[in-house]
């Protein structure tokens, strides 16, 4: 995978999206995607968000970028990737992302 030019291995699209309780249409309305194929694209590590949608996911899923990529060291402009953890870093997903219960099946 691929972003700016630069490989990454792994991701947590899957992990963090569960996390939140939210099922791939969900994702895919909040986000505007054509299709969850592209999600599934991105979970599945065939292709990659762009920056903008990595952002996108990132506040979705109450998380920052390095997250979702662990990865990536720090994005462009963004200033929540920083070596330094925070006691709110260690916060568990289940504390920071609030599941909804109207995305359940």
């Amino acid at each position: 995978m691929e972003i700016e030019g630069r490989q990454f291995s792994n991701n947590r699209l899957t992990l963090h999206r569960k996390l939140c309780g939210f099922k791939q249409e969900t994702v895919k309305r909040r986000l505007g995607l054509s299709s969850r194929s592209v999600l599934s694209d991105w979970e599945n590590g065939k292709t990659t968000p762009s920056l903008d949608q990595l952002r996108d996911l990132a506040k979705l899923y109450k998380c920052r970028p390095i997250d979702l990529y662990p990865d990536l060291e720090e994005m462009p402009g963004d200033t929540n990737t920083s070596d330094e953890e925070t006691e709110e870093d260690e916060t568990t997903k289940e504390e920071k992302c609030e599941p909804h219960n109207d995305d359940y099946d």
